[in-house]
């Protein structure tokens, strides 16, 4: 078994670059130091790359996204895990259909970066409860930051859970409740209208001949990636509930009760296998289960992964065993169930994941 450290560094360029211009993006694990600057940079770098960053990142946004303490390692790890998993079990022949965009480009690494490098900016607003009221529902965020192109609004055929997606309104309004706001529903809508207008921007651009950037696809098509991106930061915060649970009873207040795990169909991800990448990485990510005990160098030399067609297992290597049974608990309390998979505990310092 390789350490996460040592799959991450064995990565190719083309799996994660999407755009690949020759430009001083790199893989910020392999950096002699570990800094969040770096990974910070990365992202940053990323969008500039793909000539998004000033218009998901101007001045009054801002002041909305922002990247908490510590989450920028956790955000570039999910996008390294992603793409490992993506590359070597069988979801890679749901996401890599050969589809293309123009001018070449494979359509799958492109909705990656943008669902996981954007997903937990609205996190920043998430723990400011005084926020909350600037907020009564989600027609608050399209005035707020003045969103023309509305996610919810759209007629794409997305292959997003009906269950999640379809909850999104009133889960919102049931967090505004327990005053905070959901950082997926927030970032999720706030991203598509960004996305389409910058794309409007850019196209009307090069139809006037104004446009002075390098060759990037500024095409409608995009909308359709830009909503299904969208709709999994939407969904990715979306939690069940259970009879005794604290929050039950909210639920059922806010008619929130499809999400009761007694009747809630687990995710296949034969059918929704972007959402089911993206939910079982983001929530197994050790980056983000250890960073508060240990350094980010201790957490991806100590912990193995050995990723197989249809199983990932993950081997603690030299972490505290208290430590590592905690994350055990947790990503059982939030995966099973919620993902149709299978956790197994194979050893005391061992789980496999079967899917």
């Amino acid at each position: 078994m390789k350490t996460i450290f040592e799959h991450f560094k064995i990565l190719k360029r083309e799996d994660w670059d999407y755009y690949n211009f020759g430009d001083n993006l790199k893989n910020p694990f392999k950096q002699e130091t570990n800094s969040e600057d770096q990974f910070r940079d990365f992202i940053d770098d990323y969008f500039k790359s793909s000539g998004k960053r000033d218009g998901l990142f101007n001045k009054l946004s801002k002041e909305y996204f922002q990247l908490i303490d510590e989450r920028a390692f956790h955000t570039v790890s999910v996008f390294y895990l992603g793409i490992l998993v993506s590359k070597y079990t069988y979801l890679n022949e749901k996401l890599n259909k050969g589809e293309f965009n123009k001018p070449g480009y494979p359509k799958f690494p492109f909705i990656w970066f943008l669902t996981v490098l954007f997903h937990d900016f609205g996190m920043y607003k998430e723990r400011d409860s005084n926020s909350v009221k600037n907020f009564e529902n989600i027609n608050d965020i399209y005035a707020n930051f003045h969103l023309e192109y509305k996610l919810l609004e759209n007629e794409f055929q997305l292959d997003i859970p009906k269950t999640l997606y379809g909850c999104v309104e009133k889960y919102f309004k049931y967090r505004l409740f327990e005053n905070r706001i959901d950082h997926g529903i927030l970032g999720g809508l706030y991203m598509y209208g960004k996305l389409v207008e910058t794309r409007i921007s850019k196209k009307r651009e090069i139809e006037i001949g104004t446009y002075c950037g390098n060759r990037l696809n500024w095409d409608e098509s995009l909308d359709e990636q830009y909503a299904l991106a969208s709709s999994v930061l939407c969904c990715h915060n979306i939690w069940l509930t259970y009879e005794g649970e604290n929050k039950y009873e909210s639920y059922k207040k806010h008619e929130l009760m499809t999400l009761d795990k007694a009747n809630f169909k687990p995710i296949k991800s034969i059918d929704y296998p972007l959402f089911f990448l993206f939910g079982l990485v983001d929530t197994m990510d050790p980056v983000k289960a250890f960073i508060k005990n240990y350094s980010l160098n201790e957490i991806i030399t100590q912990v193995k992964l050995k990723i197989c067609k249809r199983s990932i297992r993950i081997e603690n290597s030299g972490l505290d065993e208290e430590h590592f049974d905690n994350y055990v608990n947790h990503i059982s309390g939030n995966l099973i169930g919620w993902l149709e998979l299978k956790l197994i505990r194979v050893e005391l310092n061992t789980i496999l994941i079967k899917f």
